[in-house]
């Protein structure tokens, strides 16, 4: 296991090295790095001659192999309730926002779903079921009235991917 090390456990993309945590158990060792991969990119991983086994053999040549990462994709807003530039919406509406994929529920909060009338903030709770995040205002929505929903880039997918741009639809109430 002391063979196991930064010295002959060596991880690079291209002819950069990369920092990482070398653990080893059993007959599986393991490379966890410091910092996220990048997408899309291609890593080369060696195992050095200066790895032996429990009798002090080393390996017979050094073992390199490669991967590529994947390529990691935004989650997006797919839907709406109340829709962009709808009128006539009621003044208890819930305000809604679908999600492509399952999003971080702890990432689903005040801070990244907002209600605006003009530059004031819409008192109101948000929750998170499912693909759908929910916005309840606190207090009835004022008559003839344009608000704006925003999701900002805080909210991120489970594998911790942002929206790659806050997205922002308004709204006009009903007129009573």
């Amino acid at each position: 296991p002391l063979t196991i090390n930064a010295s002959n456990f060596i991880m690079k993309q291209g002819a950069t090295s990369i920092t990482g945590i070398i653990s080893y158990s059993g007959t599986v060792a393991s490379f966890s790095p410091t910092s996220a991969f990048t997408s899309n990119t291609v890593y080369s991983a060696t195992l050095t001659t200066g790895v032996k086994n429990l009798a002090g053999a080393p390996l017979a040549s050094n073992y390199i192999w490669s991967f590529t990462t994947g390529t990691l994709t935004a989650p997006t807003v797919i839907s709406t309730d109340p829709i962009n530039n709808a009128t006539g919406v009621a003044l208890n509406k819930t305000v809604t926002a679908t999600f492509s994929t399952a999003m971080d529920a702890l990432t689903i909060n005040s801070t990244n779903f907002e209600l605006k009338q003009g530059a004031t903030l819409i008192a109101g709770t948000v929750s998170y079921v499912g693909t759908t995040a929910s916005f309840i205002p606190s207090a009835s929505l004022t008559p003839n009235t344009v608000y704006t929903a925003t999701i900002k880039t805080g909210a991120k997918n489970l594998a911790g991917t942002p929206l790659a741009n806050n997205y922002v639809w308004a709204f006009t109430t009903v007129t009573v």
